[in-house]
């Protein structure tokens, strides 16, 4: 009877056991779960302070404020913010349920705000519609008379007709795949020129003609730009209908991510765009 009672007892201590170890492991990967798919959110102050602080333009911004948040597309986010005379923004992705910082930005004026447009007769009108593809295509829509006009988003300058190139545009920007910076990369060298660099490509058009370049390398374009050597990107935008060149004027990089910093002169205007996403659209050459 007592070996009856003895085996019993052994018996529920061992399920005992069982049921603690299962429950101790069941809490320990909820914990682990909530630490990968709820991470604590970072604000766009702290992205602000992150990005503009941490490198070599950090010196320009001490007293940043009037900070806000706007739905630039279905998948993208525009964070504003200015200090003093200077504004700056920051466009995000949302689509991997994580913040990928798609490009970033200074100057006296920053894109994708109506104020840039160049016309002031479309300018008094409400867009219709605006579409951000990628760093290099965004633009408004006016239904304007009988006619739809097109506005580039980052320059304010018109655009050809895009009705019959909407689709290809759009399914360009669906074949790139490239990765961006996250907010959890450490910073890892920047630079940026102060005057060297700049020109107006409108003063020499020989980007203009069509001759075969291989572009430079991460490593050759960082290595002359710290040389201050003159560098442009020069490609073809929207289906090939538009023709650009910037001059570029520095760079940031966290680990692998390297962002180009481009200089629109009319509007003053410095935007970092990733070095892949440059080479979707042209080449990195020396001028």
């Amino acid at each position: 009877m007592l070996e009856i009672i003895y085996t019993h007892l052994k018996t529920k201590q061992f399920g005992l056991l069982i049921l603690t170890s299962l429950l101790l492991f069941f809490v320990h990967q909820q914990v682990g779960y909530s630490q990968v798919d709820n991470p604590i959110p970072i604000t766009p102050e702290k992205m602000i302070t992150t990005i503009f602080q941490g490198s070599d333009i950090g010196h320009q911004f001490s007293q940043i404020s009037q900070v806000s948040v706007q739905e630039l597309s279905q998948t993208h986010q525009l964070i504003t913010f200015r200090d003093g005379l200077q504004q700056g923004y920051i466009v995000l992705s949302k689509q991997d349920e994580q913040e990928q910082m798609i490009e970033f930005g200074y100057g006296t004026s920053i894109p994708y705000q109506t104020s840039i447009i160049f016309d002031q007769d479309i300018k008094k009108h409400e867009p219709d519609g605006f579409q951000y593809i990628s760093p290099l295509e965004s633009f408004w829509e006016f239904n304007y008379g009988s006619e739809t006009v097109y506005m580039d988003g980052s320059s304010g300058e018109w655009l050809p007709d895009l009705k019959k190139s909407l689709e290809p545009i759009k399914q360009k920007a669906i074949e790139v795949t490239n990765s961006y910076y996250t907010f959890k990369e450490r910073s890892t060298d920047s630079y940026q020129i102060i005057s060297g660099a700049i020109f107006n490509p409108n003063s020499d058009l020989s980007w203009l003609v069509p001759t075969p370049k291989l572009s430079l390398s991460k490593e050759e374009t960082i290595a002359a730009i710290k040389k201050e050597q003159v560098l442009m990107v020069t490609g073809t935008k929207m289906d090939g209908l538009v023709t650009f060149a910037y001059p570029i004027t520095g760079f940031q990089q966290w680990d692998n991510y390297l962002y180009l910093s481009i200089y629109d002169e009319i509007l003053d205007m410095n935007r970092y765009i990733l070095y892949e996403d440059l080479l979707q659209y042209g080449v990195i050459v020396q001028k």
